[in-house]
């Protein structure tokens, strides 16, 4: 649990709290909910990432087969904000995205349609004050803008083979086809590494693991000649999510 006082760009006092699993900081599935609700196991991550709407789930499916996304974890902390009461204002976030960079974002997500109230505006903006302050980025991202397309069709054919076992031979293989080639292609690569769905499915979970890298927003129709490069793991962030 991290309570160390932070100060934000109007020197508006708060405090980031984390669980002390470093897991999500409240679990959301009570039995009682009556909305969508459910888990996602993230090969990337390694755990399981919580999510009480779809389209925080669909997100999840982004960041996965984005090469550019590091980590990321769903409810990661409870910010507490001094507003002069006696309570703090409490704000907890959808997700916390590291990227490859190293830098850090923190993303809301609401259904498009969905009218905010002035009160729970007022509190993004303070929270988004807050994490100005540490230098983090913060947005309020949509369902529409999560399941923009191609992206998302790709995002979700790239994590439905996520579990898919890569050998190590098979590795090699594809580090050899590109350093010799200079380059590849979904196709050519999925081939390397085995017949048919196997191949695609190995070549998939590659691109979960980032170790090779593919533009998202490639026409399905183009899918099996989209250029595949290796990634740069100079770029590969050195600290973990909130």
């Amino acid at each position: 649990m991290d309570d160390t006082p932070i100060s934000g760009v109007l020197r508006r006092t708060a405090r980031i709290v984390e669980s002390n699993s470093g897991g999500p900081i409240r679990f959301i599935i009570t039995g009682r909910r009556t909305v969508p609700t459910g888990r996602w196991h993230s090969n990337k991550t390694g755990r399981s990432q919580p999510w009480e709407a779809r389209a925080e789930r669909d997100h999840f499916f982004v960041c996965d087969a984005d090469t550019d996304v590091a980590s990321y974890m769903a409810q990661p902390h409870r910010l507490e904000i001094d507003v002069g009461t006696k309570n703090p204002l409490i704000y907890l976030p959808d997700v916390t995205i590291t990227r490859a960079d190293g830098s850090v974002e923190v993303v809301e997500i609401k259904r498009a349609c969905e009218v905010l109230k002035k009160e729970y505006l007022e509190k993004l903006g303070l929270a988004e004050e807050v994490y100005a302050g540490l230098g983090w980025g913060f947005r309020i991202l949509t369902d529409v803008e999560i399941r923009r397309e191609p992206r998302f069709r790709n995002a979700r054919r790239i994590c439905a083979h996520q579990p898919a076992v890569v050998t190590t031979q098979q590795t090699l293989d594809v580090l050899a086809h590109i350093g010799e080639h200079g380059f590849g292609t979904m196709g050519d690569l999925a081939r390397l590494l085995g017949d048919g769905a196997d191949g695609w499915a190995c070549l998939h979970a590659l691109v979960v693991q980032r170790l090779l890298h593919v533009d998202l927003d490639t026409p399905p129709r183009r899918w099996a000649d989209a250029a595949v490069s290796l990634v740069d793991s100079s770029r590969n962030a050195r600290r973990s999510s909130r």
